[in-house]
């Protein structure tokens, strides 16, 4: 007679592997008539015709069932417990309202449309103002700069805000008129570093003006190693964007800042078109890669000048109470 299965019902919500290996060991307690207190340990007898080793190899199969099972239903009842996520309405009439939501999209715009000018003219650049140059430098060296200095960026970032301020050590006269310090003297306050907004723009300066800066030193050189240079001072520099505005955007709407950002990046994307398109015009008409860079520093100069004026860390999906970073 097939023994009733003592084991408690998969609950909702368990993964799909657990859920067959728990039914499958339920099946072989029907099957087999493995006992209500054995858990899903085999019999004596079955163990020994259909398995080698006898009884110890039975209460193998027996822990391994049971941890099996006390596995299952724990995750069970964790998954029962799970908040269920469901989608929220996105407040866009409220975030286009604030001149803070305009200034990050704007500034990722800039940054976006700069950055593929440079990515798509400089190596026409490169050949054509040194064409006995090697490919593979001013291919590979400016890249290769940008790794370090984007995580040189968000460790900088995180440093400025999440920095303690160290109090004086407090000097004790010892005899003759001495002064000695020792590691108890020396305190930390319990305040922060630098504002959020303040980093937020400092990035901001590093990544669109300083590296605009640069870019225009590309136009009036001659020097193939200076012009080298300048070019992974620039694109190293335009990482720092990673740690400004593109986190700026999580400091203002962090319940839908995928949807912001995303909304930013697309017009990012689409700028970057025109900018490269419009890059190629001037070199056309001009005959100079002055004017391309001098492209580069306007479009970066409008990005920085706006997020500085209107930019903040101050949420704006909250109503009607904000929350100041």
């Amino acid at each position: 007679m097939a023994a009733t299965s003592t084991l408690a019902p998969v609950a909702p919500g368990v993964p799909g592997k657990l859920a067959s290996d728990f039914k499958k060991c339920t099946e072989l307690q029907v099957k087999f008539d493995w006992g209500q207190n054995e858990g899903c340990s085999p019999g004596d007898s079955i163990s020994e015709k259909l398995l080698p080793g006898g009884e110890g190899r039975s209460q193998d199969i027996e822990e391994f069932c049971n941890k099996r099972a006390d596995l299952i239903l724990a995750l069970g009842v964790l998954a029962q417990g799970l908040p269920v996520s469901r989608h929220t309405k996105v407040p866009w009439r409220q975030l286009f309202r604030k001149p803070s939501v305009w200034a990050a999209i704007i500034s990722q715009l800039s940054a976006a449309c700069s950055f593929f000018i440079l990515l798509s003219w400089l190596p026409t650049f490169f050949k054509e103002t040194f064409p006995s140059s090697k490919g593979w430098v001013f291919n590979v060296v400016p890249w290769l700069v940008a790794i370090p200095a984007s995580l040189f960026s968000g460790l900088l970032s995180d440093r400025l805000i999440n920095q303690a301020v160290r109090v004086g050590p407090t000097l004790a006269a010892v005899g003759g008129g001495t002064a000695q310090m020792s590691r108890q003297d020396v305190s930390w306050s319990p305040h922060l570093g630098y504002r959020t907004i303040t980093v937020r723009k400092f990035m901001q300066a590093m990544g669109l003006g300083l590296s605009s800066v640069f870019a225009l030193c590309l136009g009036h050189t001659s020097s193939f190693c200076k012009s080298v240079v300048f070019a992974s001072a620039s694109i190293g520099l335009q990482t720092f964007n990673h740690s400004g505005i593109s986190v700026n955007i999580q400091d203002l709407a962090p319940s839908c800042a995928g949807f912001l950002f995303g909304v930013a990046n697309t017009a990012g994307a689409l700028a970057g078109v025109v900018g490269v398109c419009l890059g190629g015009y001037l070199i056309e008409t001009t005959g100079s890669w002055t004017s391309v860079f001098n492209l580069v520093a306007a479009i970066s100069s409008l990005g920085l000048c706006t997020f500085l004026v209107f930019g903040k860390a101050q949420r704006v999906d909250l109503s009607p109470a904000h929350e100041d970073l």
